[in-house]
């Protein structure tokens, strides 16, 4: 018997089949009103900063807002094709739906594959339906590089893909181990607290793993907090940043 094509962009359905085309499209639709959403006070400042940043200017110095400059950052990017609220808008769904399939992929080496589809799907449903404040948030950025970290976290001690013990080979660990440390790490920069995801990563790597392990992981954290130092040391602003730091 031949087997079911996956739908649409080979992902699978809760079944294991295909999903119908149209159950992706009202998946799509139910995330249109966001187009028009208004922007409130936190994506004011987000997306002036966003602007200051795009036309050249230094976050901190050209611009303050009191969580890290990641966000901002991220604002930057469709800003730079439009300074229309679509294209932040825009922006963000198509970041949640990153999310979605970066969740998807953690859920299905937990669990397995029905699991990841079903979080996937739940996620993005929730993220496209929340009220207008509460998009194209911090917080909602984050999720990406938390879901990865720990994703990458799993898949180097021991998770296969397959709901069971096992892990990538020993040859892709150190990049995964890496990958997991960078996601961390650059969780500093949306907000400061979210620093301590990365401590607790590192403790349940260390439990899991060793002291090796816990090493790379390590060396990841650093590289993508050191992003964010040298943003700031090659502009000249690290007593604007260690000010900051105080006042978080």
């Amino acid at each position: 018997m031949a087997t079911q094509k996956p739908a649409l962009f080979g992902l699978p359905s809760l079944s294991g089949k295909a999903l119908p085309v149209i159950f992706w499209i009202l998946l799509a639709i139910a995330a249109l009103p966001q187009l028009v959403y208004p922007l409130w006070f936190d994506q004011g400042v987000f997306a002036a900063c966003g602007a200051a940043i795009r036309d050249g200017g230094i976050f901190l110095r050209d611009c303050w807002e009191e969580r890290g400059p990641l966000t901002p950052m991220l604002y930057a990017l469709p800003m730079a094709v439009s300074a229309a609220p679509v294209a932040i808008r825009i922006f963000d769904i198509a970041w949640q739906a990153g999310t979605a399939l970066v969740l998807h992929g953690l859920a299905r080496d937990l669990f397995g594959k029905t699991a990841g589809n079903v979080a996937a799907l739940l996620y993005f449903l929730m993220m496209a339906t929340v009220n207008y404040w509460a998009t194209a948030q911090a917080e909602g950025f984050a999720n990406l590089l938390f879901i990865a970290a720990v994703w990458m976290a799993w898949r180097a001690t021991g998770g296969n893909g397959k709901a069971e013990p096992g892990g990538v080979a020993s040859a892709f660990r150190l990049p995964a181990f890496l990958l997991s440390g960078l996601a961390a790490g650059m969780l500093f920069w949306s907000k400061y607290p979210l620093l301590l995801i990365a401590v607790a990563l590192a403790i349940w790597i260390w439990a899991r793993a060793g002291l090796a392990a816990v090493l790379r992981f390590a060396a990841g954290a650093a590289a993508g907090i050191g992003l964010g130092v040298a943003y700031f040391a090659l502009n000249g602003a690290l007593a604007d940043l260690a000010r900051h730091l105080d006042y978080a």
